[in-house]
């Protein structure tokens, strides 16, 4: 069959079945973005795992109330995120088929809505992806650091996926959407790098291959932090076992650390090693004064500048550090295109020591 008309449930049905079965290309257009829950209802996981696989997506990122942060970074870091003003159009392409739908990428839209679309396939299809593909060739790539400005959607403090669209969370559910795929084993289990989590501590907080290729290709800013290993061998395990970045020596390091925001990167440094440890900033600097019960370290009389982060991965062994660097400063900045293969080459040396690259 060429063309499909679908309605009510046979909407989201028909679009699941379609991802399930992706193998080269998923490419979306959809003003809103809802919740990841129910994102994974609608379009499966299989795209987050199968590296073959194109991922696209069109939005207005404008619509900043009406686009999930959590569903645009896990789409982020697997693919590819543009912006046209005032985007209407919704278009789900799987490959060589091609949803064409009143309905947005939300749970709303989905279940509460009385929504339709047309399935195609063959020549109709292909009028569709060469249209996705020139509004894609004009579109705009997002500043750095758009995803961490995002507000979590909410409509009068209703979230639980109801509140993703203006008006959801007051409409009666009208259709179930499929069931949201299993997180646990199987082929839909999430790859966790799992090499790289230390035996003794709870951290790092075993992401995804997404998550941990998200934070490269959409953090605002990226920082080196050494481990101050040499000096004090306390410090390292101490920033290690409980999440942070520190300082115990001003320089010029004061400064940049009062650059971090929430989502930036902190690459983690030990003279002699390399880079042994990658996290993701949780909140700005804090600064604890000589003598504070809560101080990483105990000693010195300079005040401890620390960042409160996530530690995504980390080397076990010394000898599984990036090597390429002899040196670094306290606290220093990396960003622009500078740093850029840096920034790469380290990407690539910890997905794989886990054996989970990302290719294009």
């Amino acid at each position: 069959m060429v063309m499909r008309i679908a309605t009510a449930q046979k909407l989201s049905s028909g679009l699941r079945e379609l991802a399930q079965n992706v193998s080269r290309r998923l490419w979306i257009a959809s003003p809103f973005v809802g919740g990841w829950s129910a994102t994974k209802c609608l379009l499966d996981t299989r795209w987050q795992h199968e590296s073959v696989v194109g991922v696209r997506l069109l939005t207005d990122i404008e619509n900043k109330g009406w686009l999930d942060p959590a569903t645009i970074r896990a789409i982020a870091g697997r693919g590819d995120v543009k912006h046209i003003h005032g985007l209407h159009a919704k278009i789900f392409i799987v490959d060589d088929c091609a949803l064409v739908t009143s309905a947005n990428l939300t749970r709303t839209a989905f279940e509460r809505r009385t929504e339709i679309g047309v399935f195609l396939s063959g020549a109709e299809s292909a009028q569709v992806i060469g249209i996705f593909e020139r509004w894609w060739n004009d579109a705009e790539d997002p500043p750095n650091g758009w995803i961490e400005k995002l507000a979590v959607p909410t409509q009068r403090g209703v979230r639980n996926g109801r509140g993703d669209e203006p008006g959801g969370a007051r409409l009666r559910k009208l259709h179930s959407l499929p069931p949201e795929p299993s997180e646990i084993g199987g082929k839909d289990a999430a790859p966790k790098i799992g090499s790289l989590v230390p035996r003794d501590v709870a951290r790092p907080a075993s992401p995804t291959a997404a998550e941990f290729h998200s934070l490269f290709k959409q953090a605002k800013h990226f920082f080196l932090c050494n481990t101050n290993r040499r000096h004090d061998r306390d410090a390292e395990p101490q920033m290690r076992e409980r999440g942070y970045a520190a300082a115990w020596e001003k320089f010029s390091s004061t400064r940049r650390m009062n650059e971090v925001e929430s989502g930036d990167a902190v690459l983690f440094y030990a003279n002699g090693y390399g880079i042994i440890g990658v996290g993701r900033a949780k909140s700005p600097l804090e600064i604890l004064k000589p003598g504070a019960p809560d101080r990483l370290s105990k000693s010195g009389n300079e005040p401890e500048w620390r960042i409160p982060l996530d530690w995504l991965v980390w080397a076990d062994k010394d000898e599984d550090a990036f090597h390429s660097l002899k040196r670094t400063l306290t606290f220093e900045k990396v960003n622009g295109e500078k740093y850029r293969d840096l920034r790469n080459r380290v990407r690539r040396h910890f997905e794989s020591l886990a054996g989970l690259q990302l290719t294009r």
